[in-house]
């Protein structure tokens, strides 16, 4: 979800990182390893509804014991906020009383 200039937020940890990572032999990886998995690792490991100023890092790494086989590891980096609640409940709020105008429900107060 694109955060805009209305939206307000708090950091809650600045420098928030996580890393995902697979070992690869012969070019197939024994697990996949991805940017979305890594992201919503890191925001569940805050508690945090989202990341800002993100950067991603994505290596490789030889295991010189054995060339045949690589590390490739994905980090990503940010920080991790919580959105005010205010604006969400003020929008589901609206959402509810237009829903509500268009059927026979009351609309909520």
């Amino acid at each position: 979800m694109p955060i805009t200039s209305k939206d307000t937020y708090t950091i809650i940890k600045t420098d928030a990182s996580v890393s995902d990572g697979a070992l690869v032999i012969f070019g197939i990886p024994l697990k996949t390893r991805s940017a979305y998995d890594a992201l919503v690792t890191a925001k569940r490991s805050y508690g945090a509804d989202a990341l800002v100023n993100v950067t991603l890092e994505n290596k490789s790494y030889w295991i010189t014991i054995l060339p045949i086989v690589t590390y490739s590891k994905i980090s990503i980096r940010g920080d991790a906020i919580k959105f005010n609640r205010e604006r969400w409940i003020e929008m589901y709020r609206n959402i509810i009383a237009v829903i509500c105008s268009q059927s026979s429900l009351p609309a909520l107060r």
